[in-house]
């Protein structure tokens, strides 16, 4: 992704991090001020940038990349997986919040939309620089996760403020949605079904959230 689209991304996601927690009464009854949630989303998103790059390097092994200049200077060497940001975020989130006494769920809920919001505009901004033979790739995904943003906002910020859905909820239902999507998109991107290693770890994140959530409407 280009540098420059990236930073954007990153300040759209904590814009809408703002808007989402500057009064949430979660928030605010476990006096968890902004300066902690801002903290913790800089410290989850060198994370999810670390292994952004750690996986996109794994998928596509090149020689100058295992040197220590062509790992961290990746706008020069460019190269990194979705996959990778969300899985090192949640890698990171889950102990640090643990650790930190902070509420997950709530946590992964409100990165979750934010990070759909950054994501549904950075791949329009993509559309516009890809080569014409990926724009296709691109442009189903923008579509399809501006609708799942439609959804999102429509139905689960409304559930969350009052309450009608338990914390983590939205979490969950972002990795399905989002794993199911560069699934799809990765059928486009290669004309049908290929079961490499990038493509099975995504079927393995569809079904370990799907496999949470529905544990979690079981235990109600």
């Amino acid at each position: 992704m280009n540098l420059f689209i990236l930073l954007i991304c990153f300040t759209i996601f904590l814009f809408s991090l703002y808007k989402l927690s500057k009064d949430d009464f979660v928030f605010l009854r476990k006096d968890i001020s902004i300066e902690t949630v801002f903290n913790t989303a800089f410290l989850c998103a060198f994370s999810a940038l670390f292994f952004a790059r750690v996986f996109y390097i794994y998928f596509n092994p090149r020689e100058v990349f295992f040197s220590v200049l062509g790992f961290l200077v990746f706008p020069y060497f460019p190269g990194l997986s979705l996959i990778g940001a969300v899985l090192g975020g949640l890698l990171f989130l889950i102990p640090y919040s643990t650790y930190k006494k902070l509420p997950l769920g709530r946590f992964m809920d409100f990165f979750s939309i934010s990070l759909l919001i950054s994501i549904s505009l950075g791949a329009l901004g993509t559309f516009f620089i890809v080569p014409q033979n990926m724009r296709m790739y691109v442009g189903l995904e923008f579509v399809l996760f501006l609708l799942v943003l439609s959804l999102f906002l429509k139905l689960s910020l409304s559930f969350l403020s009052r309450g009608g859905l338990k914390d983590g909820s939205v979490g969950l239902l972002f990795l399905i949605f989002f794993s199911a999507i560069s699934f799809g998109g990765n059928l486009v991107k290669f004309h049908g079904l290929k079961f490499d290693q990038e493509n099975l770890i995504l079927i393995l994140l569809f079904l370990i959230s799907l496999a949470f959530s529905a544990f979690r409407e079981l235990k109600e």
